[in-house]
């Protein structure tokens, strides 16, 4: 069989209720259904990739079913042919025209109904919310007023936040944090992070330096007013 790439969602790589395996074993399921809109690879056709034992493949599916992303049917002999449904989808990871995967028993044909366990989709919103927890919480440590952070974290979710717009905050934050107005009176006027956020204030522009350029120290040289004190003028 040719080689060819997975791609797993978001929502499952984020789960901590799944293993490491159990992760990869989604992206495989997917990419696998992205022809028929199933997947009837058998456990051998894992064991032979990942090298583990068929009853771990066969644990990690459950798992995966379990959580709400996939659904099963057995079909054929026994009901020895597996067919795994998704229930999430992913637009890359698709499997390569000439990359097939031949079932155990090819005279079983494609079921026309699937039974399985009604799915849970309060997983995949719990995930999501989970998700922008972890997001919040780096955005908080990053931010100099912690403040109020029931109103921050509703203004952060309003955003609706992904790790790229999460690192544009961060890196605006690295320059407001030591501007002159966030420095003043020990972060005084530094705004509360929900007033930040709904302002879309990490859109602010870096001021630019206004203060001229210093004279060279080779230019200047010291006198002494009428009290004594001394003081820089140019050199002559």
């Amino acid at each position: 069989m040719e080689g060819y790439d997975i791609c797993i969602p978001f929502a499952v790589r984020t789960d901590q209720t799944l293993t490491l395996f159990d992760k990869i074993m989604c992206g495989e399921l997917l990419t696998l259904s992205k022809r028929n809109g199933y997947c009837f690879a058998q456990n051998a056709h894992f064991v032979e990739i990942y090298r583990v034992a068929s009853r771990s493949v066969t644990r990690s599916i459950e798992r995966l079913v379990n959580r709400g992303y996939f659904r099963v049917s057995y079909q054929g002999k026994g009901g020895g042919l597996r067919y795994v449904y998704p229930l999430i989808s992913s637009d890359t990871g698709v499997i390569p025209p000439d990359c097939t995967v031949t079932p155990s028993d090819t005279g079983v044909t494609v079921p026309l109904t699937v039974v399985s366990a009604t799915p849970d989709r309060s997983v995949i919103h719990k995930s999501k919310r989970s998700s922008k927890d972890k997001l919040f919480a780096q955005f908080w440590a990053a931010y100099p007023k912690r403040k109020d952070k029931i109103k921050a974290q509703k203004a952060f979710n309003k955003l609706n936040p992904d790790e790229a717009l999460l690192a544009e905050i961060l890196a605006a934050l690295d320059w407001q944090k030591q501007s002159p107005d966030w420095l003043k009176n020990g972060g005084q006027f530094v705004p509360y992070a929900a007033t930040y956020l709904n302002g879309r204030r990490w859109e602010d522009e870096p001021p630019q330096n206004e203060m001229p350029a210093r004279q060279a120290a080779s230019d200047l040289m010291w006198a002494l007013d009428e009290n004594g004190r001394k003081y820089a003028v140019e050199r002559k």
